[in-house]
């Protein structure tokens, strides 16, 4: 372990000593939270399981914990005479090179193996699985013992596909749509890596780095690397360069840039004491932000030599976002530029990019009484976001990838986890009693009473995963699965009175039209409606090219559908004319809203919100910001929207 700790603060550019007070220092998470630079390791860990009745962690029991976590698993097979099993171990040298920590067989496991499996999964952050033939046929197999088929099955349960990364490593298998079983059902429409060849390897090792980084944000020797341990106030004895007979300075932040790195960034030890406590003060008196936080961004200002109020005052009148890009809270900032200028200097500063179509500029619109061009991010989710819904109490429900069910406030403060589903939680909906009914790939719908948090009913009875769910106006429940059919569910007395076949691929989308029937999207590029008393289809909508993930209904009638093939179409509810396709996205268009002034917004695989005008199809305006795909939007009551991705954050834009 101390070999560990002590490569973990080489790797901050030191030869350290430990010393006794390092060891022993124990800290609050709300020291580690104060701290820009420490706060992400909460991520990593459930702090109160470690914590002590004084709700403090000791810095040898976070290094401890690190120590344990890897960046990406590599599940393969190690194939005739170890031929796979030896380019992957080429792969993990070069991944290894790149500062990505790998967990990796490299010796055939002894022991409790499934133990070391299932640890190894568990505490890493990406699978990153290396497809072949013999791999696929493995997994698909039927011995239970099999490693390949224990490692997948693990990971699909435990990362989901969202958090999992394909590397082709066969030419017969860059084609996915001969995939079979769950590596089919799981990767085969992730965008995979390609080594079935040695050429431009280099190139593909980054691509995989980048690819992973992506899913899971910086490696965690980056993270590691990024500590201040100022923030943190460990003294100098604590971290020291050079031996432990003649302890020097303490260790510096690492440096933002080469330039940087030539001057070792000033600490609050190095400011008099006078300073520090008129910043803390102004900003308790001033600002009314409580001394921690008060601490934290008086550290901050002086790491960025600015240590007195006269001189925050001629950064900002040169720079308004000087605030925002040294890490304060976007209010914060503006309740720190009004108490300096007053009310008539304060200004919103704009953090998203809202950039214009190329096209159709004269068409611009006006927006409602929000712009979207800023936004407020919420965290917590530990994989995609793929479904959301704002509560009558006004909070918002989100389900995730990881399993979970989260209820938040719109300050971004998440109040209640909802645990109980197995695998990808797809689709969430309120009822007009107040339960919230849940259900995704574990082919499970769910039924929450928020009160309590307790799952209070379930119903079975899907073959496949359930992605979407709506109620019908007498109080009963529509699922839709990817067994290709619509089950509608009395909740009364928990049993499904109808089944509805129509489509003949897997029912994505599903939702109550104004005259009382049912309309969905499907994967077999159609949409329908149907009769819920019947069950019988009225219409069949025929015009995408691919998948069908989304529909909407707008406000003058017509309908919206999402599509794989990039673009939305409009459509008449009655005639089942497509009266307009709307086309600016690059990838899968996957979700719309539409908000007050009419305008349609729409989400997609290519990261970007579009705000489309219905009757010309023009794009008026384009928001970035997201770096994955936007899984889903929600329209709040105040006409504000909120984004849902794969990159696992929320964004409400107004």
């Amino acid at each position: 372990f101390f070999f560990f700790l002590k490569t973990f603060l080489k790797i901050m550019g030191a030869s350290a000593s430990i010393s006794a007070a390092m060891k022993s220092k124990r800290l609050s998470k709300d020291q580690i939270a104060a701290s820009v630079t420490a706060s992400p390791i909460l991520s990593f860990f459930n702090f109160n399981d470690y914590a002590d009745d004084k709700g403090t962690i000791s810095l040898e029991e976070i290094m401890h914990i690190f120590s344990q976590k890897t960046d990406v698993f590599l599940t393969h097979d190690w194939g005739i005479n170890q031929f796979n099993h030896k380019r992957v171990a080429r792969v993990n040298k070069a991944l290894q090179s790149r500062g990505i920590t790998t967990w990796f067989d490299d010796e055939q496991m002894e022991g409790d193996i499934k133990s070391k499996m299932t640890s190894g999964i568990d505490q890493s952050r990406v699978v990153v699985t290396f497809i072949t033939s013999r791999y696929m046929k493995k997994v698909a197999g039927t011995n239970a013992e099999d490693n390949c088929r224990l490692e997948f099955g693990y990971a699909c349960r435990r990362k989901t596909g969202a958090r999992m990364l394909p590397v082709v490593m066969e030419p017969e298998m860059r084609d996915t749509s001969q995939w079979e079983g769950q590596v089919g059902l799981v990767l085969g429409g992730s965008l995979y890596v390609d080594l079935c060849d040695e050429e431009g390897f280099d190139a593909k090792i980054d691509d995989i780095v980048n690819r992973v980084s992506k899913i899971m944000g910086p490696p965690l020797k980056k993270i590691i690397e990024s500590i201040n341990w100022g923030e943190l106030h460990l003294d100098s004895n604590a971290i020291s360069v050079g031996s432990s007979a003649s302890p020097q300075k303490s260790v510096p932040a690492p440096a933002a840039s080469p330039a940087a790195a030539a001057s070792p960034t000033t600490t609050s030890s190095a400011v008099p004491d006078e300073l520090f406590t008129a910043l803390v003060n102004w900003f308790v008196k001033e600002v009314k932000v409580v001394p921690k936080v008060a601490e934290k961004y008086s550290h901050l200002l002086i790491e960025a030599e600015v240590g007195t109020i006269d001189r925050l005052k001629k950064k900002l009148n040169k720079n308004q976002n000087f605030l925002l890009e040294k890490g304060f809270d976007e209010d914060d900032s503006d309740d720190i530029i009004k108490a300096m200028f007053g009310e008539s200097h304060a200004v919103a500063v704009p953090v998203a990019v809202a950039v214009k179509a190329p096209v159709h500029e004269e068409e611009v619109a006006k927006v409602t009484a929000h712009n979207y061009d800023q936004y407020k991010t919420l965290t917590g989710h530990r994989g995609g976001i793929w479904g959301m819904i704002q509560l009558q109490d006004e909070r918002i429900c989100s389900a995730g990838s990881d399993n979970d069910l989260r209820v938040w406030r719109l300050d971004g403060t998440c109040e209640q986890v909802l645990r109980g589903h197995t695998n990808s939680v797809v689709a969430v909906y309120q009822m007009n009693d107040g339960l919230v009914c849940s259900a995704g790939m574990d082919k499970m719908i769910r039924v929450w009473n928020l009160r309590t948090g307790s799952n209070i009913m379930t119903f079975a009875g899907h073959n496949d995963s359930v992605f979407t769910l709506c109620a019908l106006p007498d109080g009963r429940l529509v699922s839709g699965s990817a067994d290709n059919t619509l089950r509608v569910w009395n909740l009364s007395t928990q049993k499904c009175e109808l089944i509805i076949k129509g489509h003949s691929d897997s029912v994505q989308f599903a939702i109550l039209l104004w005259d009382g029937t049912i309309c969905t999207a499907s994967w077999d590029k159609t949409l329908r409606t149907f009769n819920v008393q019947t069950g019988n289809t009225i219409n069949v909508f025929k015009g995408h090219t691919d998948k069908l993930v989304h529909v909407n209904q707008l406000a003058d009638g017509r309908i919206c559908s999402c599509s794989v093939d990039t673009t939305i179409r409009i459509w008449n509810v009655k005639t089942a004319a497509c009266e307009r396709v709307l086309t600016g996205h690059t990838s899968n268009s996957r979700w719309t809203v539409q908000i007050m002034n009419g305008q349609l917004v729409s989400g997609s695989k290519d990261q970007t919100i579009r705000f489309w005008n219905v009757n010309t199809g023009a794009t008026e305006k384009i928001l970035t910001g997201h770096t994955d795909y936007i899984r889903c939007l929600l329209l709040l009551n105040d006409d504000r929207v909120v984004s849902g991705s794969d990159d696992t954050t929320i964004r409400i834009w107004g």
